[in-house]
């Protein structure tokens, strides 16, 4: 009983790990972007002439760098999240084995 209980609590730590990694990841790619965005902004304000004719088309680039940031960002928790139900799942179909094998009339 000991050993499952370990086997179990093992499970758990590597799941919150893959959260935790996914988590970190996504903390990491929001500082670059909000690392690239200040860099953006600085060379706007160093150049305000070609500012106003380039908005536009900054807005649409922005716009679109930020919805694929978005994008990649949720599949990295998705993953991460697959990754941590796999483990979880797995280990309650080993529980349910180790329960029946306890379970068994010898």
């Amino acid at each position: 009983m000991l050993e499952s209980q370990a086997r179990n609590l093992a499970a758990l730590e590597e799941a919150n790990q893959h959260a935790i990694d996914a988590f970190h990841a996504v903390f990491k790619r929001q500082n670059e972007i909000l690392h690239a965005a200040i860099q953006e902004s600085a060379k706007l304000v160093s150049a305000p002439e070609e500012a106003f004719s380039k908005q536009a088309e900054i807005a649409r680039t922005a716009t679109e760098h930020t919805l694929d940031n978005l994008r990649r960002m949720s599949e990295m928790l998705a993953a991460a999240s697959e990754k941590a139900a796999a483990v979880l799942n797995q280990r309650v179909r080993e529980n349910m084995e180790e329960l029946k094998t306890i379970s068994r009339p010898e």
